[in-house]
């Protein structure tokens, strides 16, 4: 009998956040590229939208960045999150 193994889904964290310039979207890569646990993000200036993949789906005890951590990493920059949600 053949084995079949399945991917895991892909947690993604999915932020809207006012971004008025590229000033704004470098500030949130900035911070990005020096948080730990990420697989990788996608900040996109045209549609004010932050999509982080985290490491380990997320899971903290395994080396992934939290939902909570990067939510609060980009507030701290400053901009407005207008809805925050993990898909």
């Amino acid at each position: 009998m053949a084995s079949t193994t399945t991917t895991p889904p892909t947690t993604t964290y999915h932020f809207r956040v006012r971004m008025t310039c590229s000033g704004c979207s470098s500030a949130i890569t900035r911070v990005l590229t020096k948080t730990s646990g990420l697989q990788s993000f996608k900040v996109d200036l045209d549609s004010q939208t932050v999509d982080v993949i985290p490491l380990a789906g997320g899971k903290v005890e395994e080396g992934g960045a939290g939902f909570e951590e990067v939510k609060e990493k980009i507030r701290k920059t400053g901009k407005e999150i207008l809805e925050a949600e993990i898909v």
